[in-house]
């Protein structure tokens, strides 16, 4: 009797194509990530731009409440000293996040690892100025008067911006041109403008309360552009 026996190729990948496979999904799985980080940035962009909105608005109601003028750099009228985002900070509604000096969360941007003490914002200190000092040259006891802009939409007043020297409970509350150039070096030049936003751009909230993504390097060297429509 003669058994046929058939014989089953049992049929496999060849080392080839599991290294192709592998490659393949290792390409994949970057884009994926890539593309979840660009969505991720995207978003915190955008809340990033929506809490120099509500600042805005905070501002605005500073405005209404001091007889048209804008808050001071920092209040010394008063024992506490208040700065800027402490002045503003009770026309803001309370949205449940106060990290550090009880501030509301706002002034803290979702792109910043590391939160500085006065929030993640800087003024310009050509619009919240210095006082009352007479010491100083921009002194003013009241601070200044919002009709005092000359051209409101082209005078930008808060802009992301982070700390560049080693104190971290002086926070970025202030720029002005001079770190806004980054050509200075000295220990009251600490706080620079941050492109952190989407894209590179540094987030600029001007007097008219309009909102810009605007690329550092431009931010840079407009210095005359975004600091001097500022009347006496």
């Amino acid at each position: 009797m003669n058994l046929n026996i058939s014989q089953k190729k049992i049929v496999g990948f060849t080392l080839i194509e599991l290294l192709t496979s592998i490659a393949v999904i290792s390409i994949l799985a970057t884009i994926l990530l890539v593309a979840v980080r660009n969505v991720r940035t995207a978003a915190m962009s955008a809340s990033s731009i929506s809490n120099l909105r509500q600042i805005s608005n905070g501002v605005q109601l500073f405005i209404a409440s001091n007889r048209g003028h804008y808050p001071l750099m920092r209040d010394r009228r008063s024992e506490a000293e208040p700065v800027w985002v402490e002045q503003i900070a009770p026309f803001l509604p309370d949205d449940g996040s106060r990290p550090g000096r009880g501030l509301n969360g706002v002034f803290y941007c979702p792109l910043v690892e590391k939160h500085a003490g006065y929030g993640d914002y800087g003024a310009s200190q050509y619009v919240f100025l210095q006082g009352p000092n007479p010491n100083l040259p921009d002194f003013n006891p009241n601070g200044l008067l919002s009709v005092n802009i000359l051209e409101p939409s082209n005078t930008a007043m808060i802009a992301t911006a982070e700390i560049s020297g080693s104190d971290p409970l002086q926070g970025t509350y202030w720029i002005n041109h001079r770190t806004v150039r980054n050509d200075t070096v000295g220990s009251g030049d600490r706080n620079v403008p941050s492109p952190r936003l989407n894209g590179g751009a540094v987030g600029v909230l001007f007097c008219d309360g309009h909102v810009e993504a605007i690329q550092a390097d431009r931010f840079a060297k407009g210095k005359a552009e975004w600091f001097n429509w500022v009347g006496k």
